[in-house]
């Protein structure tokens, strides 16, 4: 009997105890790793389901936003980025990813900067001068290739327009704007939404998939269809035009374009015609390897080309806004938007001229302004590049810089590259308008390269 006092004593830590244990089981255990979740939603594919700090790095053991991001990686995947995150995995493709072309811009640098100063070495991506203010001319030039003619790179996330958006760094390439900013998924094979987000306006791209570039001024444009405001996709509206036969046979970039930056260098890895269509050296006369390398194929088989002559880029530091508002149609939305802010409002008010860096991101004094004299597609021009191949050629080097400063001085007026004439300064290139032969320009070409005999044919 003197044991049943105990039942009382019994029963109370039973149930003490299951309180306690069920308060502890109800507790929220924090995973460290994953910590970030509490405040950020995010969508992550099986193959990268690592915990965020693997890529992001930071300090998970804090749930204070401050002290949470000591030591934050924001964006893994660009250039700076991927050394640490990409390359634990992938050193490889990142080491030589950086070595490429779309990393190192020497193409695009190399062919502005020896244009205007031929003597130079040209800089590299991280030597472009950064002059504020302007003090020399070497100033003026990189500051024209970091705001207005080399905008669309890996280390930038593109201009305000659903086209022109894109990831940082591997990101540009193996990421889609489109899934969102809290999806991480990661695509092994690129899409032609991708390569189009840089490679689109009159460039290579755009005439693979039939798109040419309306003229800037307003009354080029189509701001309107079925009553509503046209949607400038990528900052401009384009005509229609043949695209490419290897597009209409359903054929993406990469079919071609194998090879991206991140498995050799892109000048090694370039695509040849010869690839698929190596055997038609046996069936059409003057089609050999011979005569390949000494005509492009593009040379007769493009079908248009992108020819814009006489472009004029001006920097102007003073606020000058109806002179240039027909001319707001430029892709970049910094313009455009600045040009239509300030349309109807009295010049006393008008917005401080500023303009962002690609590169940097950063907000600097200077407008840059972008006209043409004319823009065409025909007829083609063709000439020998330097190993004496003839192809088709485009003015991408008849450009002029003008510069006026603050005060409404023209500092720098009329300044073109070195020797530019009608037949210097034009740039050999592949269009990718590829279709059926021009039978004309076939004939010239085999007038200019001396194929016209019956021994040359065969």
């Amino acid at each position: 009997m003197n044991s049943l006092k105990f039942i009382p004593i019994i029963i109370f830590a039973f149930f003490a105890s299951i309180a306690f244990w069920g308060c502890e089981l109800s507790k929220p255990k924090l995973d460290f790793g994953n910590s970030c979740k509490t405040c950020h939603v995010t969508v992550i594919q099986k193959d990268h389901k690592f915990k965020c700090v693997v890529c992001h790095k930071g300090n998970p053991r804090s749930l204070k936003k401050e002290e949470a991001h000591i030591g934050l990686i924001k964006s893994p995947s660009s250039v700076e980025g991927a050394k640490i995150a990409c390359a634990k995995c992938h050193p490889k493709e990142v080491e030589t990813a950086s070595r490429s072309l779309h990393y190192t811009l020497d193409n695009e640098i190399g062919t502005i900067w020896n244009a205007f100063f031929p003597k130079d070495t040209p800089p590299t991506v991280d030597g472009l001068l950064n002059e504020q203010p302007l003090m020399t001319l070497r100033g003026l030039i990189s500051d024209m290739i970091r705001r207005r003619c080399v905008r669309c790179h890996v280390y930038s996330r593109g201009d305000d327009h659903p086209g022109t958006r894109r990831r940082l760094g591997c990101g540009a390439c193996h990421m889609r704007p489109s899934d969102g900013p809290g999806v991480h998924r990661i695509y092994r094979e690129v899409s032609d939404q991708n390569c189009l987000s840089c490679h689109h306006g009159n460039f290579v791209g755009w005439d693979y998939v039939g798109r040419f570039d309306k003229d800037i001024t307003e009354a080029f444009q189509v701001p309107f269809r079925a009553g509503k405001k046209e949607r400038l996709s990528f900052g401009v509206q384009w005509l229609e035009m043949t695209p490419d036969v290897h597009w209409r046979l359903g054929f993406k970039c990469t079919d071609c374009h194998k090879k991206g930056p991140c498995e050799a260098h892109e000048i090694d890895a370039m695509p040849s015609c010869m690839d698929c269509h190596g055997d038609i050296s046996t069936e059409i006369p003057g089609h050999g390897k011979d005569e390949n390398r000494r005509v492009a194929c593009s040379t007769c088989h493009a079908l248009w080309a992108f020819e814009d002559r006489g472009r004029t880029l001006v920097r102007q530091d003073i606020a000058n806004y109806w002179a240039w508002y027909d001319l707001r149609f430029q892709g970049i939305n910094d313009i455009k938007m600045l040009l239509e802010n300030n349309y109807d409002v009295d010049f006393m008010y008008w917005t401080f001229p500023i303009m962002r860096d690609s590169f940097s991101g950063n907000f600097s004094q200077g407008i840059w302004y972008e006209t043409f004299l004319e823009r065409r597609f025909w007829p083609l021009k063709i000439g020998k590049d330097k190993n004496g191949c003839l192809r088709v050629l485009r003015p991408l080097l008849d450009i002029e810089v003008n510069y006026i400063d603050e005060d409404g001085s023209v500092i720098i007026g009329g300044l073109r590259p070195d020797g530019f004439s009608e037949n210097h300064g034009f740039i050999p290139y592949s269009p990718h308008t590829i279709g059926k032969a021009d039978i004309f320009r076939t004939l010239r070409v085999i007038k200019e390269m001396g194929l016209g005999n019956k021994k040359d044919l065969q």
